[in-house]
Order: C-alpha cells, then sequence, then structure tokens
C-alpha cells in the first residue's frame, strides 16, 4: 500500500469513526438491538425484492442511455454492473461510479469513455431529480424540511449538490457540442504530442458517443418513468421499515412520509463520504424521525440501522454475487481491483 492510499484510507477510517459517533450519541444499543429484535420480519423480507427490482429498472436506464450507442446491451448485464458498482461504493466511496461502467465496458467491448460518460448523463438525471423532489416539498412544506434539516437552505442546496453537477453539465456539453475540445486538442497537445492528441480524439468520440440519448427526445419518456419508478421502489422499503419496527408512540407514516424521509437521506447520501454512507445516514434519518414524527432516539436509531441494512447490506450481498457471475464469464478479481484502485 503507497503512502498516498494509506492517507486516504486513515482519513476515510477517521471521518467513518466520528460520524458513527456523531449518530450513537446517547443511545442505547441494547435497546436499539431489542427494537429490532422485534421487528416484522415479514415487512422486512418485503423490502428485498423492491430493493432488488429497483436496480434492475436502473439497469434499465442505463441501456436506454446507452441504446443510440450500443443498441443490444441485455438488461441482465446492465443489471449487473449496476450491483457491482452500488457494492463497491458500499466498500469504497464513489468506486462504483468508475468500476460500474468498466465492467459493463469490458463485457461488452464498449468504449469505457462512452459507459463512464452515460454514468455522468446518469447521474445528473438523478441529481435534477432529487433537486425536483426537494423543490416540491419545500413549496408545501418547507417547514418540514427545515424541522428535519435545521442547516437547509435552497442556497446550500444549490451550492454543494446542483451547482458540481451543473459544472460537469456545461464542461461536458462544450466539450462534446462544439468545437472547443477538438481546438484545445489541435493547439494544445499536437504540435508536442501527435500520439496522444490523436488517442484523445478517440476519447471524445467515445464521450460524444455516450451523450448521444441526450439528443434523442423519443427515449425521454422511458428515462422519465424509470426515474419515477426508482424513486417509488425505494421509498417504500422505507414504508415498511418504518412500520415493520414496534413504536412506543407511532404517528401516521403513509407513502407522502416515506418519499419526505427518502428525500432527506438522499441528500445525506450525496454528500456523505463514509462507504455506503454509514454513520451520516443513521444520523439524517434518526434527526428526521425524531423531528417530524416523535419519535424516541432509540427507536428511530433503530429505524435507520434497519433501513440502511436492508438496502446497504442487501445489495453489498446481491452485489457479490453479480461479481461472481463476471468473474465466471472471464472477470478477473486482481482486474476490478486494480480498477477499483484508479478510481
Amino acid at each position: 500500500m503507497t503512502g498516498k492510499q494509506s492517507l486516504r484510507l486513515v482519513i476515510s477510517l477517521s471521518i467513518l469513526v466520528a460520524a458513527m459517533w456523531w449518530a450513537l450519541r446517547g443511545v442505547d444499543l441494547g435497546n436499539v438491538a431489542a427494537i429490532l429484535g422485534q421487528s416484522d420480519i415479514l415487512l422486512v423480507l418485503l423490502c428485498a425484492p423492491l430493493i432488488i427490482l429497483s436496480h434492475v429498472v436502473r439497469g434499465h436506464r442505463w441501456t436506454l442511455l446507452l441504446r443510440p450507442a450500443s443498441p443490444s446491451v441485455p438488461l441482465s448485464a446492465a443489471t449487473s454492473g449496476v450491483l457491482i458498482g452500488y457494492a463497491a461504493n458500499n466498500i469504497i466511496p464513489r468506486s462504483g461510479e468508475f468500476i460500474r461502467p468498466w465492467v459493463l465496458s469490458r463485457r461488452l467491448s464498449i468504449p469505457y469513455g462512452t459507459t463512464v460518460t452515460s454514468i455522468i448523463v446518469e447521474r445528473i438525471i438523478d441529481v435534477l431529480s432529487l433537486v425536483l423532489g426537494i423543490s416540491v416539498v419545500s413549496l408545501v412544506a418547507n417547514d418540514v424540511i427545515i424541522a428535519a434539516i435545521p442547516s437547509f437552505t435552497i442556497g446550500r442546496v444549490l451550492s454543494v449538490i446542483v451547482l458540481p453537477a451543473l459544472l460537469i453539465a456545461m464542461a461536458i456539453g462544450i466539450i462534446a457540442y462544439t468545437e472547443a475540445g477538438a481546438w484545445t486538442i489541435e493547439r494544445m497537445v499536437r504540435p508536442w504530442r501527435a500520439g496522444l492528441a490523436d488517442r484523445l480524439h478517440e476519447t471524445l468520440e467515445t464521450i460524444r458517443t455516450g451523450l448521444r440519448a441526450i439528443g434523442q427526445p423519443r427515449l425521454y419518456a422511458g428515462l422519465i418513468l424509470d426515474s419515477v419508478v426508482i424513486w417509488l421502489l425505494w421509498a417504500l422499503p422505507i414504508l415498511l421499515c418504518y412500520h415493520a419496527i414496534p413504536h412506543q408512540h407511532p404517528a401516521a407514516f403513509d407513502l407522502a412520509d416515506a418519499f419526505i424521509m427518502l428525500l432527506i437521506v438522499s441528500i445525506g447520501a450525496t454528500i456523505a463520504p463514509t462507504p455506503g454512507a454509514l454513520g451520516v445516514y443513521q444520523s439524517f434519518a434518526q434527526g428526521a424521525l425524531m423531528i417530524l414524527y416523535g419519535a424516541g432516539k432509540d427507536e428511530a436509531m433503530a429505524f435507520a440501522m434497519l433501513t440502511w441494512m436492508v438496502n446497504y447490506l442487501l445489495i453489498l450481498g446481491v452485489g457479490a454475487v453479480a461479481f461472481a457471475y463476471e468473474v465466471r464469464a472471464g472477470l478477473a478479481w486482481q482486474d476490478l481491483v486494480d480498477s477499483s484502485r484508479k478510481a
């Protein structure tokens, strides 16, 4: 392990310890375990097919984004890549954004630049969906968001989530849809390294190929429908988990409440620097349940731990199965390790 990798590991572990300390301070872990032990196991088990189906739908949305570049991407291959990528994110934050397109690129011989660009487009769609959801809740119940996240402001969301996405989108747009990228390569690179300039032109073309879905409005309806279904399949497990645990003073909690809770934990997961948003997810979910629904600290933490486990631990296990399948198809463990190091 290099010095740089060791430093990253120390920083990650320090953040993880601090986040878990913050989430668990003042919590009776024995009581949390007792609450989890009394949970309705049937409702918990019902979460599993919904969560897996959400990733299948995400895989389908990915095939739509890739359709202009590769019309015959199998749903099974895309879903396998999604599961492996999300499992990797639960081990090394953000690594799945590089590993997932790499797995599909290697399996189907699609240029890596094309698959990576499609992931960037997908993330922009996710950010827009999150911002749309926050905007709707802010319009109809702004006090709910402010109560759950005291430091929440539209300006903060714009600076932390929206602005980076817009800057990335603008950079991609300038490079892919104007001559700025080609001009820069010819003027700045070719006089010094002709071979590198040729390779950069090839990379630029793969990026443009990955962005073709944006220029095909016929795909928009499918992309929007898949995005709506994904959010629904994310919200339903939250609803089931709330009703699965015993509450001392249960509050009314329906699908609309589950969507609000999903928005809150999604903000936490988006900014979390820890593997699987561990610690940050629990803090956001616990705080929201206590403030909005009057739950006690221990039962709110039990809810936070349950929703986190059914999502993150399930995908970790299913992702391992998908990875084993890819290994049988020729993927080498060392290849994946090298890919994660590049991430």
